[in-house]
């Protein structure tokens, strides 16, 4: 009996089942090392897929830890970049720099694609835009709808905001997704002061977006006869129609805006019977004045 269990443990490993026949039996030692080097082979490959399986086990495992390492080191950046935006937004600059410190990214973008430098000019925060220029913050990065921090400083009115980053190498015709430059924002918020400002450091008094909308137009269509007043002072074209045909004036008139269509005629009345000035343009390119900052409204 315990013969037969000894001749049945090889018989097993090679693959064999059922009684042992004679067969089997190794009848001579040819075939007695014949059997026991089948055998061998057998319980070889058996271990080299056992350890093939195992490899792979350990290498799912190692993806997967580092894939978890990986989402957490992302999360924690995340929240030091967050973190960093909210600071600059309250003029917080120390906490901005333990931020930094943290690995929160200067760039770092928030789900409308607005930097820490995007909040701090919004909210007015002189002293993060500081910080974030002197740790090479993109002056120019821009958010979903292509507005920078000097846009969204224009659009409040904050002409010292606006004078700082311009100041800095904030580019001052930089165009958003629909063509339009803090220049003509700020006309079309009614920002007297930024626009000012914005002329003075040589942005277009001219450009159009991508529908053809000048600044007077903007303005016009606003209702402010102040920024109307600067802009034809700095040369703005009267005339000058959008993709649809419309004038500075067609939109005051729709608008109901008397003070500016008149102001629109008087101008037009002027520049009839005098003709273009000699070297006529944006006087403001080469005269710097500054105006203190208008009172904040809400930005459209």
């Amino acid at each position: 009996m315990m013969h037969s269990q000894r001749l049945t443990a090889p018989r097993r490993a090679n693959g064999l089942t059922g009684p042992i026949t004679a067969d089997d039996l190794p009848s001579s030692p040819a075939r007695a090392r014949e059997y026991a080097a089948r055998s061998m082979t057998q319980q070889r490959k058996h271990l080299v897929l056992a350890s093939l399986r195992m490899l792979r086990t350990c290498a799912l495992l190692g993806l997967l830890v580092a894939g978890f390492w990986w989402l957490e080191n992302l999360r924690d950046h995340s929240n030091e970049g967050r973190l960093l935006m909210l600071a600059a937004g309250q003029g917080d600059v120390e906490a901005m720099r333990q931020a930094m410190a943290r690995g929160g990214a200067c760039d770092a973008r928030d789900e409308s694609g607005s930097t820490a430098l995007i909040h701090a000019a919004l909210l007015g925060q002189r002293e993060p835009i500081v910080f974030l220029a002197s740790h090479g913050a993109d002056l120019d990065a821009k958010n979903v709808v292509g507005r920078t921090a000097l846009m969204m400083a224009a659009s409040q009115g904050n002409s010292d905001i606006v004078q700082l980053l311009l100041e800095k190498g904030a580019m001052v015709d930089a165009e958003d997704e629909d063509g339009k430059t803090a220049h003509g924002i700020a006309a079309g918020c009614g920002r007297a002061g930024a626009a000012r400002v914005l002329l003075s450091n040589g942005a277009s008094v001219n450009h159009r977006s991508h529908d053809g909308q000048s600044a007077l137009m903007a303005a016009a269509a606003l209702g402010s006869a102040e920024v109307v007043r600067l802009l034809l002072e700095a040369g703005a074209e009267i005339d000058a129609r959008d993709a649809t045909g419309r004038t500075a004036m067609m939109e005051a008139e729709a608008e109901e805006h008397a003070d500016v269509v008149q102001v629109l005629r008087a101008a037009s009345r002027d520049r009839s019977a005098e003709g273009p000035l000699p070297g006529q343009g944006n006087r403001f390119a080469v005269e710097r004045a500054s105006c203190p900052c208008e009172n904040p409204i809400p930005a459209p």
